[in-house]
């Protein structure tokens, strides 16, 4: 099937790329379940192509309503269709991978290229203690470092736009899957947090445990 060029909301394209992070990004956020659906089905439906039920279900919770991941995943869905004018949730399972894949490849690799050691290990940290927002204490636990010591860390991130703070004392991430792109590149949480900072964040925990 041919991707029809405004598939979801915006163009997939180095200049399309370019424009969503200096300027869509932050104000967009993600759509509600209605939105999303009609992302998908309004283009299709123009090209004279169905999403099954379950097939928007499954892209919808895969990409939280995340105008770019809907891109992406419904790209993928739609290359990868066999039926001439339906896509299913066979189609969009068999898709994942590949619409993963170009995600870390481009979306998160370029956000993480920006970011210096520190700040990777902050997010490798945020990653293993979340999902959802993680308390910025239980972050410098787990590094082994003072919260005053991580503030620069930490408003580096968000001022690149890769995390913000929902509440104060709070961080989270931007955007969906950060945390797990996170967990797949460094899969050994000690390779980052080293052995002090895991004895740090288990005294941290205390009672807890």
């Amino acid at each position: 099937m041919p991707l029809h060029q405004s598939y979801v909301l915006l163009h997939q394209s180095p200049e399309g790329r370019g424009y969503f992070h200096e300027h869509v990004f932050p104000a967009v956020g993600s759509l509600g379940p209605d939105q999303a659906r009609e992302a998908l089905v309004v283009p299709a439906t123009d090209e004279g192509v169905h999403w099954s039920d379950d097939a928007l279900q499954r892209v919808g919770e895969l990409t939280m309503g995340f105008p770019y991941f809907l891109q992406e995943f419904g790209k993928q869905a739609w290359g990868t269709a066999g039926g001439p004018d339906v896509i299913t949730l066979e189609d969009v399972d068999r898709s994942i991978p590949v619409a993963m894949a170009e995600l870390d490849d481009g979306f998160f690799r370029a956000r993480t290229g920006r970011t210096t050691n520190p700040e990777r290990a902050y997010l490798r940290a945020m990653a293993e203690l979340g999902p959802g927002p993680v308390r910025s204490a239980q972050v410098a636990a787990l590094l082994g470092k003072k919260v005053t010591a991580l503030g620069p860390t930490r408003d580096g991130l968000i001022k690149k736009a890769l995390c913000y703070s929902p509440r104060w004392g709070e961080i989270d991430f931007t955007v969906p899957m950060f945390g797990a792109y996170m967990k797949r590149c460094s899969p050994d949480v000690s390779s980052v947090v080293g052995l002090t900072g895991f004895l740090s964040f288990l005294t941290f925990l205390g009672p807890a445990l």
